[in-house]
């Protein structure tokens, strides 16, 4: 058999593969998401916890890295920001929560925002791989609270 004619039917085995695992279902990979949310600021520090979802149940365990970016709210006084966060799926699991830990306080203030990315996932893809997060004041305006007293 001549080197051509090997190469030829190589290339058409490779090929066959390739259209197998395209066309069959299983073989594709599950998709992560992550959804928004919001929570009341409090007086005191409190958690939120963000579901991050896997379209389908996997043979293999499933990585993805999150952090979290600033927008209005800032990490160390709204929350404590998280740069290497880690979620493992194992095999079968669809659905984990990344908890947070809110800061908060007493001042008046707009409703703060911030968001938790999805990254660098193994054995998955991203399908919706950002969070915003909404941090609603609960916060009165009371004339008696000291942040508003003035100084005479």
């Amino acid at each position: 058999m001549s080197l051509l004619k090997t190469t030829a039917i190589l290339l058409l085995l490779v090929l066959s593969v390739f259209v197998a695992c395209k066309k069959d279902p299983d073989l594709a990979l599950p998709s992560l998401s992550i959804a928004d949310r919001s929570a009341l600021e409090g007086k005191i520090n409190g958690s939120l916890s963000l579901k991050v979802t896997l379209s389908a149940a996997s043979d293999r365990n499933v990585i993805v890295n999150f952090a979290t970016q600033d927008s209005t709210a800032k990490a160390g006084s709204d929350f404590i920001g998280i740069m290497d966060g880690e979620l493992l799926f194992l095999a079968g699991e669809t659905e984990k929560n990344i908890l947070l830990q809110l800061n908060g306080d007493e001042v008046l203030e707009p409703d703060e925002k911030f968001v938790v990315l999805l990254l660098d996932p193994i054995n998955a893809t991203l399908a919706r791989a950002r969070a915003n997060v909404t941090i609603r004041n609960d916060d009165i305006d009371n004339p008696f609270n000291i942040n508003y007293l003035a100084v005479g």
